[in-house]
């Protein structure tokens, strides 16, 4: 998480292969602390199921539940959030590339 916060970026997304939920949410809680204004994008697990993990700083103006369901439709999955923190279970985070691009894509057209 403290590498993490030091990004210079809108979305930080690294994904893990053997992580459980418990260590996202560490991640995310830490990095939220560290980069108030960043926005964290969390995979674990294999490409054909995973979890995934969004979170908001408290000053990130985007709102993660509303990402959260763009995000796990692009990974085949269910989850549910707030504002700040959105959590899904995910059958295919073989597209993960393509939904962080998406994601990516979609924060750039909310910000023009």
């Amino acid at each position: 998480a403290d590498r993490l916060s030091t990004i210079v970026s809108p979305l930080v997304s690294p994904r893990f292969t053997d992580r459980d939920s418990g260590f996202l949410n560490q991640v995310a809680k830490r990095f939220c602390q560290l980069a108030p204004r960043g926005l964290l994008l969390l995979a674990s697990g294999s490409d054909l199921e995973g979890i995934v993990l969004i979170a908001a700083g408290p000053e990130c103006s985007v709102d993660v539940g509303a990402l959260g369901s763009s995000v796990v439709a692009d990974l085949a999955g269910r989850g549910g959030g707030t504002e700040r923190l959105f959590q899904a279970k995910v059958k295919n985070l073989s597209a993960w590339e393509l939904a962080v691009a998406r994601l990516r894509s979609r924060l750039h057209e909310s910000s023009l």
